[in-house]
């Protein structure tokens, strides 16, 4: 499980998609996410956060990502099998660890032999000194999962109903 997660904001198309997709996740529950969370079910996820205190293992966020963007990716593939999309191809989701006021960004890919690549981490910003820098680059992913990811859900995985 992920800390926070910046989702995309419903438009009339997603809302009225959701309740077209034919798959339920875990407990009946209808949603664009791999997550029964139920404030994410409409809001599909665009950037995934995971935070550690300064004590814990950076490793152990990583592995956690993993299997989370592991789970991202089969609720993808899910939905572009649902909405017979002619694209096999899955986006590339961004990763950011919060360990104390450091934080890394990271981004997973699905492989075609369907296994998760977890590539490179990078420190971005000392959130405790460089407020502006961390402010930047969320305002950076969440425009870039406006117009990538947006366009992505409504092309390859929206039941068109």
């Amino acid at each position: 499980m992920v800390d926070f997660a910046i989702v995309l904001r419903p438009d009339d198309r997603l809302t009225s998609a959701l309740p077209l997709t034919g798959r339920y996740i875990d407990g009946g529950v209808q949603s664009f996410n791999h997550t029964r969370y139920g404030p994410l079910t409409n809001k599909p996820i665009v950037v995934s956060i995971k935070t550690k205190p300064e004590s814990e293992s950076l490793r152990e966020a990583e592995v956690q990502l993993a299997v989370w963007a592991a789970a991202h990716f089969t609720r993808l593939r899910d939905l572009l099998d649902e909405s017979k999309a002619e694209t096999t191809d899955l986006p590339w989701l961004p990763l950011l660890i919060a360990q104390g006021p450091q934080w890394y960004f990271l981004f997973a890919s699905r492989s075609a032999a369907g296994t998760t690549d977890i590539w490179t981490k990078i420190e971005f910003a000392k959130a405790s000194t460089r407020l502006g820098v961390f402010v930047s680059v969320l305002q950076l992913l969440y425009e870039w999962s406006e117009a990538q990811d947006r366009s992505w859900f409504a092309k390859h995985a929206l039941v068109k109903g």
